[in-house]
């Protein structure tokens, strides 16, 4: 019965750790063009907003994707460098509503990072689990599959690292309006209508190039 417990619970994690970073890939799918809101509002604040926006989507900044040991791990000893990936306020934008009511709207950017955050916090709390099914491993596999073990760890590790970075590069600067859920309380999941990137043409690009190889032009 043990034998035949863990496959199982193996192959649980595998699609837990896939499926997240799965997840995580669709907040990539975004435009340059952020979507706006159908707003009424006569706010100043608003309209610093729009301005911020036009910033944004001008601006260009190189940045050197690179490997950082801090963001490639679950220890707690790193919690506050995941912590620190957004502002003080969450990230969200404050405005006055017509009845000069304070609201906060959410931005997509510190929306994905703070769901990257949630994402890393849902690893840890595998961690004991984890830990205990490489022990039994150690116990029953060959050493070549261990090491196969610890590799695939080192991998999905580096990808929370290089999907931070991603985030962080894409900026994304959707206006993200809150809404009342069902107990009354002002919440923002950012599910609205958007202005993607056409994504399909990169999977045809890619496809197209199973076939007919690309050449580079060294002019």
């Amino acid at each position: 019965m043990k034998g035949s417990r863990l496959p199982n619970t193996q192959t649980l994690l595998s699609i837990f750790s896939i499926s997240i970073l799965a997840i995580i890939v669709v907040f990539f799918l975004r435009s340059d063009i952020p979507y706006t809101p159908t707003l009424t509002v006569k706010s100043h604040l608003i309209q610093d907003y729009h301005h911020i926006v036009q910033d944004v989507e001008k601006s260009s900044i190189v940045m050197n994707f690179r490997e950082h040991a801090e963001f490639k791990n679950l220890s707690h000893e790193y919690d506050i460098y995941w912590k620190n990936t957004r502002p003080p306020n969450g990230g969200y934008f404050a405005w006055l509503d017509e009845t000069g009511t304070r609201r906060r709207d959410g931005i997509s950017m510190f929306h994905q990072l703070h769901c990257l955050v949630m994402l890393r916090e849902a690893m840890q709390g595998l961690g004991e689990e984890i830990q205990s099914l490489k022990a039994m491993r150690r116990d029953t596999a060959h050493e070549d599959h261990a090491m196969h073990t610890e590799h695939d760890d080192l991998h999905w590790l580096h990808c929370f690292d290089y999907l931070r970075q991603a985030i962080l590069c894409n900026a994304d600067s959707t206006f993200e309006p809150h809404l009342m859920n069902s107990n009354g309380k002002d919440i923002v999941d950012g599910m609205i209508e958007r202005d993607c990137k056409d994504w399909s043409l990169l999977y045809k690009a890619s496809e197209k190039s199973d076939f007919q190889s690309l050449v580079l032009d060294n002019e």
